[in-house]
């Protein structure tokens, strides 16, 4: 099974490039070292926020009372004033919760196929 870094990283648009030993950016023609999302939230900020933008999507970060566990909630039709949880993940990290938020989001979309 993938790993779930490698995941979030497909799931925004990198391509794995193994002849280089890197991953291409999407939408450019440069690689870099794969990111960090399971424990980068400036990789998370950079790379899958705009990802749940784009198709859509909006999420909250919590946690109880600035302690572990933290809570990330993934939600759709905030543009249409119909807001509906679609992901919700509390974790030990942040950046784990954000991430498994987005994981389980995917795991539930239907195939198109």
């Amino acid at each position: 099974m993938i790993g779930s870094n490698e995941f979030l990283a497909e799931w925004v648009g990198f391509t794995n490039a193994p002849q280089v030993g890197k991953w291409k950016v999407p939408g450019a023609n440069r690689y870099v070292k794969l990111p960090d999302f399971m424990r980068d939230m400036n990789a998370i900020f950079r790379w899958l926020v705009p990802e749940l933008q784009r198709r859509g999507l909006g999420y909250v970060l919590s946690d109880s009372c600035g302690k572990p566990p933290y809570h990330a909630h993934v939600y759709g039709g905030y543009d249409s004033g119909n807001e509906t949880i679609r992901s919700n993940v509390s974790r030990k990290r942040q950046t784990e919760a954000f991430c498994e938020a987005i994981r389980r989001l995917e795991e539930d979309e239907p195939n198109e196929d």
